[in-house]
């Protein structure tokens, strides 16, 4: 199930952060109009927890290797599914508040770096 997840989750890093490269100003767009209304946060909740509940409940490898990536990246989910429901304000305070074309763009690569690395580590194990 682990390296199943590792997959998944490499190949849906890949598609998001080629979004992110390719396409920022929608991504600019989209996030200033979430940050615009009350129920953002709620918004990011709905989306985000299902994938940190499965990535904290079926991947959690705590050791010092690629797929340390997305056990970390699960419980960052977690955690701020957890704030933005309890504190949906936080989501428009602080989410987006410096989020421009340019920082898509370096979100997209790291997104793709970190997908490829994912990759390369479960196809060559």
């Amino acid at each position: 199930m682990q390296l199943l997840l590792e997959r998944i989750f490499g190949f849906v890093f890949l598609l998001v952060g080629l979004s992110h490269l390719l396409q920022p100003g929608p991504w600019v767009d989209f996030f200033k109009w979430l940050r615009s209304k009350t129920y953002g946060g709620f918004l990011v909740v709905i989306y985000t927890l299902p994938i940190a509940i499965v990535i904290v409940t079926f991947h959690s490898r705590w050791e010092l290797r690629s797929s340390l990536i997305l056990t970390l990246a699960g419980w960052i989910m977690l955690v701020k599914c957890v704030i933005y429901a309890v504190y949906p304000i936080a989501f428009s305070r602080t989410a987006t508040r410096a989020f421009t074309a340019r920082s898509s763009v370096i979100g997209g690569i790291i997104l793709i770096a970190v997908s490829l690395l994912l990759l390369l580590d479960t196809w060559s194990s």
